[in-house]
């Protein structure tokens, strides 16, 4: 196995086993809801836990990028680094370190995956910060056309056939 792998791959396979041990404990039924604007998503609902957690994700990868929309695709963690207009990346680390809550958000090929993580009393407001950097992030223009044109010329020979 080459070096660089290995690092991250017994780590990574010890995290899996020990998901699926937690997960195989658990065995909470899931219950698909739907939000009122249609939104499909799965709640678990486990009473004793002190602590909600929401993830979501949507299809957006490179490997779907229309032609013009390239810089819609896998910008999840720039807007995390830029946190929400009107604020700075600090104060919302800070805002999120006071509730005692997390959010995140990570690009794949194929998807934006986000999750919102809190105690059950500061949820409401742990999800509000994720919302103000979903909705109105702070990430300047500039670094919006400087990643839609640097997504278009990287995909430029793939859709070519090169």
């Amino acid at each position: 196995m080459n070096a660089p792998l290995s690092r991250w791959a017994l780590p990574a396979a010890a995290a899996f086993w020990v998901a699926q041990s937690i997960y195989a404990q658990a065995q909470a039924p899931a219950s698909r809801q739907t939000t009122p604007a249609g939104l499909s998503f799965h709640y678990v609902h486990m009473p004793e836990d002190t602590h909600q957690s929401l993830g979501f994700a949507w299809k957006d990868g490179t490997s779907i990028s229309l032609p013009g929309k390239e810089a819609l695709s896998g910008l999840g963690p720039a807007l995390m680094m830029e946190g929400p207009k009107g604020s700075t990346r600090s104060a919302m680390v800070e805002d999120l370190r006071d509730l005692g809550g997390s959010i995140g958000l990570t690009a794949s090929v194929n998807h934006t995956r986000g999750n919102v993580l809190a105690p059950v009393a500061k949820f409401a407001e742990t999800a509000a910060v994720m919302a103000r950097v979903l909705a109105d992030p702070a990430l300047p223009e500039d670094v919006l056309r400087d990643q839609q044109r640097n997504r278009a010329a990287a995909l430029q020979p793939i859709r070519s056939g090169a």
